[in-house]
């Protein structure tokens, strides 16, 4: 939790060569939060063994929260069960707190320049080495 949002795990299920994490997010600002929505790079991704891994969904699931919003999220990752390796943390990589979100590509950068804040976030895993 910041002074931003406020994320919680809820639930992981794994799967032969996947997992998936359901996510509680809160927005407790008064402006729009993006957190994924498909136009960056890793901008959902779990640490596995120093190597990260995309979100396989984000380009369909839009991880946008309005205003004072909370939703449920389930990110899908990609990862053998039997790899050998737990995942260490999850990476929230570019949260946009703006003043305004249109979800255009045509006013993408005027919204980026207007932000609030960008920044990355980090949910470290309670994980034994």
């Amino acid at each position: 939790e910041d002074e931003n949002l406020k994320i919680v795990t809820k639930k992981k299920n794994v799967y032969y060569d996947h997992e998936t994490y359901t996510v509680d997010i809160t927005n407790k600002t008064d402006y729009p939060i993006v957190l994924g929505d498909g136009t960056g790079e890793d901008e959902i991704a779990i640490s596995v063994n120093e190597q990260l891994r995309e979100e396989t969904n984000i380009n369909a699931v839009n991880v946008v929260l309005q205003p004072n919003e909370s939703r449920t999220f389930t990110f899908v990752f990609e990862k053998y069960c039997d790899d050998g390796y737990a995942p260490q943390a999850m990476y929230f990589t570019d949260v946009r707190v703006l003043k305004s979100y249109s979800g255009t590509e045509e006013t993408r950068q005027q919204e980026l320049d207007n932000a609030v804040r960008r920044y990355s976030l980090i949910l470290n895993f309670n994980v034994k080495d």
